[in-house]
């Protein structure tokens, strides 16, 4: 399907109305995203820190309470509860990272911590079953912990690196870039597990219905249930191995953002030049 005939006419739509979005921006006289934003090299990886950050973050919190429920057969309130660690992680995460943030004057630190320890995190996921609680709590924690950290710098880092009159369209364009993370996250990540199904031995064990193009959690989830014993138990088993190399996938991904943290200029907080060697 991302082959068809319909997917490269949207994405050819799309490249089109961009260009021709840029061509107006550049020429218009209060442009509503000026160009020259897009030159300064410490908003931009600023950008895609959030970018990739984002990415990570909501496609987590989609897709876990989804393998934690069709792997351990557990309810909706179970996974809610099972996705608590990661939710309490990101206010953690950003707390500290303010607090540090603001100790030291530099925003740099804080963000290569978080995207250090998240494909640590995620790798940890990865290779603990969700039937095993502590641990599994324990990775998504340093998770949310690992995202929380980089949200709040990657903003602060922003403001700090235009001039004053552009820190307003600066700070739309970086929550444009986190709402854009989590939907290229989810979509792409969404689209990599269906993929990985269809390829694995789970479509000739659970039939080509259940991972149908478009087929949503639920149908998945009750094909799962309506399964008899032995043939039930080889289907989780073969949906883990499928999630982990999907987390695998996953924390690859999040090297891009360890990237672009290690080349971030480490920049002192404005007004706080005397007093940060």
């Amino acid at each position: 399907m991302w082959r068809s005939t319909e997917v490269s006419g949207l994405l050819g739509c799309a490249v089109a109305v961009l260009a021709v979005f840029v061509w107006h921006e550049r020429r218009a006289r209060e442009p509503l995203l000026p160009m020259h934003l897009f030159a300064n090299r410490s908003a931009i990886l600023c950008w895609c820190t959030i970018f990739f950050t984002s990415f990570q973050a909501i496609s987590l919190i989609v897709l876990m309470p989804l393998r934690f429920q069709s792997i351990t057969g557990a309810g909706a309130d179970s996974a809610a509860l099972h996705l608590l660690p990661l939710a309490m992680g990101l206010p953690i995460g950003a707390y500290f990272a303010g607090r540090q943030t603001s100790v030291t004057g530099r925003y740099k630190p804080m963000i290569l911590t978080g995207a250090l320890l998240m494909p640590f995190s995620i790798l940890g996921m990865a290779f603990s079953a969700p039937q095993a609680l502590v641990l599994s709590s324990l990775f998504m924690l340093l998770s949310g912990i690992a995202s929380g950290m980089q949200f709040p710098t990657s903003l602060v880092g922003t403001q700090n690196s235009v001039e004053q009159r552009d820190i307003g369209v600066a700070t739309s364009t970086t929550n444009l870039f986190r709402s854009l993370g989590g939907a290229v996250g989810v979509a792409l990540m969404s689209a990599l597990l269906l993929a990985l199904l269809q390829d694995s031995s789970f479509a000739h064990l659970a039939g080509s219905s259940l991972i149908a193009e478009g087929g949503s959690g639920n149908v998945l989830l009750d094909g799962l249930n309506a399964a008899p014993g032995d043939a039930q138990n080889a289907l989780r088993a073969e949906l883990l191995l499928t999630f982990r190399h999907l987390l695998m996938v996953s924390a690859a991904v999040s090297l891009l953002g360890l990237a672009v943290a290690i080349a971030m200029p480490n920049r002192v907080l404005r007004g706080r030049e005397d007093t940060v060697r």
